[in-house]
């Protein structure tokens, strides 16, 4: 290699270093948080299935970069595709704060673009080219799947294994607040009720094939397959792996009954509740792999793309030129994006130097959130639930407040990922109650979740926001998180008097004050933005066809000519 390739490479390790500092810098002002709620939901049950796709696609990532090489040319495509990424990377930072529900999802997926962006303005695949969107399309597989979503899908298999489980066996069950309790008599004759609950719904066996998804895409999408077959296939195998899990887990249920039956309950419940699990998630796993094999591997369908050299080409003023271009560019968009996302953390989420010991949070959390509020006529006592669903929350406090001779009951709840706490359309859903509307009210830059409820003919009106708190934690700053949720019944010709009494009482209960504790950010002049970049996108897109439409005609002008 040449004194002057020399340099180059240097400098290519140059520019990334700026480019690690300045991700680096962002990570840690904007997505801190984000990352430490993500890192605390990978020890719950549910969402353990993240830990092997994070692996996978670290995978999937070193294979690509691995094969990377610095961008020696300017080029629009590049800079516009930076541009477009980046603004919709904060686009759903911003947003994420206003559904409590999907906060952590959307800030996942933001930090994920906003990655890539800067992968895609300095650098090229030197080899296979599909590499490179492999990166994104893999990495999408580490987004939580929203807690709604999960435990509305843990409620129907549940219900849905149940059902089944109770059909094939012929024993008597019953359907109440849409769960399904089987009676069994057990071989000493003693009567057994089991309820088929969460832990029963094979939600994380499913889950971890799930898991999966990242390498089947990856060896799949590096195939010469046709796009619709390769659709065909990643979609096939993973019904298989699906339908496997489904089967194992409804005849472990049905194993614990039959056991429970014939030979006794505490045999059933030592082996059967959860050994099971592990046998046919493996099972499924080594299917679906064996069956890539044989379908792409073994075919020699895989990695059949065009190479593009790798060559570092020597030292020149026009290389010098497109690196200060790409640098200058990803540092505006560093600056920009730290001034846009930093101040949409307000409200009740802004980062005062304030921090709270976590342990003096948990255990008595009310002399942080009366600390601003007038409505003090407060009583409350913990809350141990008992139900078949696990619950993540480090505690639940069971609460009432008294304003103005009318009472509002609910529950105070804490846990360090706002992941944890279960969606309340599910949970009132699986108590039997049927909900007649849901809406979101934004007031001081702070969302409230609002919901009207009826069962047995009794209609409640219930609300609730999400407070995110600076704990210390063994000395370390990290976020903690408290839901707080209040009930009231429905009355017509009072609803907005209710709700204008909801809204004022879960707003008084920020910790950091609330009404003024926010910097707006110019949200006219980021539209603007917005748009301008959408503009000038749809221009590039219409030059680049028509451009590429006019040569065309001009080849088979010039074939016809020859001709």
């Amino acid at each position: 290699m040449s004194s002057s390739a020399n340099v180059v490479s240097c400098l290519g390790v140059f520019v990334g270093a700026i480019v690690l500092v300045a991700l680096a810098l962002i990570t840690y002002s904007v997505y801190y948080d984000t990352l430490i709620s993500y890192y605390n939901i990978l020890s719950s049950e549910e969402y353990s299935y993240l830990i092997i796709a994070l692996v996978l696609v670290a995978y999937i990532t070193y294979s690509a970069l691995s094969s990377a090489t610095l961008e020696y040319e300017i080029k629009l495509n590049k800079i516009l595709l930076f541009i477009t990424l980046l603004v919709f990377s904060t686009t759903l930072y911003i947003v994420s704060y206003l559904n409590p529900l999907y906060r952590l999802s959307l800030q996942i997926l933001s930090y994920i673009l906003l990655l890539f962006s800067f992968f895609i303005l300095f650098y090229r695949p030197s080899r296979y080219r599909y590499k490179i969107y492999l990166i994104l399309v893999t990495a999408l597989f580490l987004i939580p799947v929203p807690r709604n979503f999960l435990d509305y899908a843990s409620m129907e298999l549940s219900r849905t294994v149940g059902f089944l489980a109770a059909r094939i066996t012929s024993l008597p069950y019953v359907v109440r607040s849409g769960r399904v309790f089987i009676s069994v008599v057990d071989a000493s004759g003693v009567t057994r009720i089991f309820e088929i609950g969460y832990l029963c719904s094979g939600i994380v066996s499913i889950s971890s094939i799930l898991a999966l998804l990242p390498l089947i895409t990856y060896f799949i999408c590096g195939s010469r397959l046709s796009v619709l077959k390769k659709a065909m296939y990643i979609a096939l195998y993973t019904a298989i792996g699906l339908a496997i899990v489904f089967f194992g887990n409804l005849l472990r249920v049905l194993a614990i009954l039959l056991i429970t039956k014939n030979y006794g309950y505490q045999l059933a419940l030592n082996f059967f509740h959860s050994t099971p699990a592990l046998i046919y998630t493996g099972v499924a796993t080594s299917i679906i792999m064996y069956l890539i094999y044989r379908s792409v591997i073994r075919t020699n369908l895989y990695s059949v793309y065009k190479v593009v050299e790798s060559r570092i080409p020597p030292l020149s003023t026009g290389i010098v030129r497109s690196i200060s271009v790409y640098l200058v560019i990803a540092l505006i968009g560093t600056a920009a994006c730290l001034t846009l996302t930093t101040p949409s953390i307000g409200g009740s989420f802004k980062q005062e130097q304030v921090f709270y010991d976590v342990s003096d949070v948990i255990n008595n959390p009310f002399k942080i959130i009366l600390k601003n509020t007038t409505y003090r006529d407060l009583w409350y006592r913990p809350y141990e639930l008992k139900m078949a669903t696990p619950i993540s929350s480090l505690k639940i406090y069971y609460i009432r407040i008294n304003v103005k001779g009318s009472s509002y009951i609910g529950y105070l709840e804490i846990a360090d990922s706002p992941n944890k706490f279960h969606s309340w359309l599910i949970c009132l859903t699986y108590q039997g109650y049927n909900i007649e509307s849901y809406w979101l009210v934004h007031r001081s830059d702070t969302s409230l979740s609002f919901m009207i409820t009826e069962r047995n003919g009794y209609r409640y009106l219930l609300g609730y926001i999400l407070y995110k708190l600076k704990v210390l934690v063994g000395g370390v700053i990290e976020p903690l998180y408290i839901r707080v949720t209040l009930f009231h019944p429905y009355i017509s010709g009072k609803f907005d008097e209710i709700t204008e009494n909801l809204e004022d009482i879960l707003l008084s209960l920020n910790p950091y004050g609330g009404e003024d504790s926010k910097e707006s950010i110019n949200y006219a002049l980021y539209i603007l933005i917005v748009q301008a970049v959408i503009v000038i996108d749809i221009i590039y897109i219409i030059v680049y066809v028509l451009r590429h439409s006019v040569e065309k005609l001009k080849r088979i002008t010039r074939s016809l000519g020859g001709s």
